[in-house]
């Protein structure tokens, strides 16, 4: 699981209808003073960077997101996801940075109306536990430094997927290849059966040919019985016959 880390003030955060949470880059001056108000010009839209979306849904890769060493994710990540939703209310939607200065986005007649407020958000419910001051990096040097750790992520990322998709690539070539071997032997044993079949036609007109020489040869055996009966029949008539004839020449 790919995770997001919060590692510079300058990125803020709001949910999407879609259960995700985006990330926003601000490249303005970063002032860190929380009792001043940020004016209209400081805090306007042109100063707002590139987005990354964190989330079941992310393009991003990126399903958690960590903030000061804690990671959120699952029923977490799905209840901060929730609050931020609830946050933002007519058309308005409050940022939050990993410090908890919370940023109204849409306030006023203009769209590029941000005003800060001195409301912090609570980190702590989700396990946060906010650092001492002087060990976070603000400012525009900060930003530049997330952008290039971000770069680095994406990266390694990139050659994730690449390797998957390499990975992904020799498990089709096998089977393709395996596919084209089951091919081969399918059709051998097609040709197998083939044969075996016509080897059985032969052999059931082989068998029937026989049956019928062997009733033919019965057929035969029983006249030819016949005939010696009858034949034996004759023989023993005659010798009667020619017992009768001595018996009346000597009378």
């Amino acid at each position: 699981m790919s995770v997001y880390s919060l590692m510079f003030d300058n990125e803020f955060i709001s949910a999407d209808a879609g259960g995700d949470i985006v990330v926003y880059f601000y490249e303005g001056e970063y002032a860190d003073d929380f009792n001043m108000f940020g004016a209209t010009n400081c805090w306007s839209d042109d100063n707002w960077g590139s987005s990354t979306s964190v989330g079941p849904t992310s393009s991003d890769l990126f399903r958690a997101l960590e903030v000061f060493g804690t990671t959120i994710a699952g029923y977490k990540f799905i209840e901060l996801c929730d609050e931020l939703s609830a946050l933002a209310k007519g058309g308005l939607s409050v940022l939050v940075n990993r410090l908890g200065h919370c940023i109204i986005h849409g306030l006023g007649h203009s769209s590029t109306h941000n005003v800060r407020i001195h409301d912090r958000f609570g980190w702590s419910k989700y396990g946060v536990k906010l650092p001492h001051q002087d060990a976070i990096v603000v400012g525009s040097d900060g930003l530049r430094r997330s952008l290039e750790e971000r770069n680095v992520e994406l990266e390694a990322c990139k050659k994730e997927l690449e390797a998957k998709s390499a990975e992904l690539k020799e498990c089709k070539e096998e089977l393709d290849r395996s596919k084209e071997e089951r091919d081969v032997e399918l059709t051998a044993h097609k040709k197998e059966l083939k044969a075996w079949k016509k080897e059985a036609e032969e052999k059931s007109v082989e068998l029937a040919a026989c049956r019928k020489e062997l009733e033919w040869s019965r057929k035969n055996e029983l006249l030819w019985s016949k005939l010696v009966e009858e034949k034996e029949k004759v023989n023993e008539m005659m010798q009667n016959n020619q017992i009768l004839a001595f018996q009346a020449a000597d009378n």
